[in-house]
């Protein structure tokens, strides 16, 4: 048995107002605003006009409410890796997981 969804989700819903590329991309910025810095006063406003997502869709994507499912977009910048003393490396550019714990960490 497969565990396939039986409905639309995504972009593939008929009520979808935001393709999978703007939303995975706003995941990638709200990452990098909350590793950079901690939501500055206009930081979802930026977010909002860069990927045209609402605030309201920004703050349900940030919590896990919408979207959960899509990973972030890939960084746009080369990997930065950090190598610790046993010599495992850790790639700091894209988070193992996304999870909706991850996002709210407030």
């Amino acid at each position: 048995m497969t565990t396939q969804a039986t409905y639309a989700r995504g972009e593939d819903h008929h009520n979808a107002r935001y393709t999978e590329e703007q939303v995975a991309r706003a995941k990638r910025m709200l990452i990098e605003a909350e590793r950079q810095t901690r939501f500055a006063p206009g930081e979802l406003d930026r977010i909002s006009r860069e990927t045209g997502l609402s605030r309201v869709a920004l703050k349900a994507v940030m919590q896990g409410d919408r979207w959960a499912w899509l990973p972030p977009a890939p960084p746009t910048t080369p990997s930065v890796r950090r190598t610790h003393a046993r010599g495992a490396s850790d790639d700091l550019s894209y988070p193992k997981g996304l999870h909706a714990a991850q996002m709210r960490r407030r």
